[in-house]
């Protein structure tokens, strides 16, 4: 056998623990205890809602944009220099 499992044996695995409670227990109070929260606060800010990076102001939009312009001065530069004859020595 290549080592690899059975669909059923994966499926069995999947249903394990993976992460002991207790050991996310301590997990959790020792980074509270590292941000200098309570678990109280710490449970709090981990139920808000998820937030992205667009949520906030920032720069992306400019990458998005100069993305576009750099793949078309990269195309300029290549198509000139392949066109553009040898110097002469």
């Amino acid at each position: 056998m290549s080592g690899q499992l059975t669909r059923e044996q994966a499926f069995e695995e999947l249903k394990t623990e993976t992460y002991p409670v207790e050991l996310q227990r301590e997990d959790k109070e020792y980074v509270s205890k590292k941000f200098g929260l309570t678990l109280a606060e710490f449970d709090a800010i981990l139920s808000l809602p998820i937030k992205s990076y667009a949520d906030y102001p920032n720069n992306s939009f400019v990458f998005k944009n100069m993305r576009g312009v750099i793949q078309r001065v990269k195309k300029i530069a290549t198509y000139n220099r392949s066109e553009t004859p040898a110097l002469s020595r």
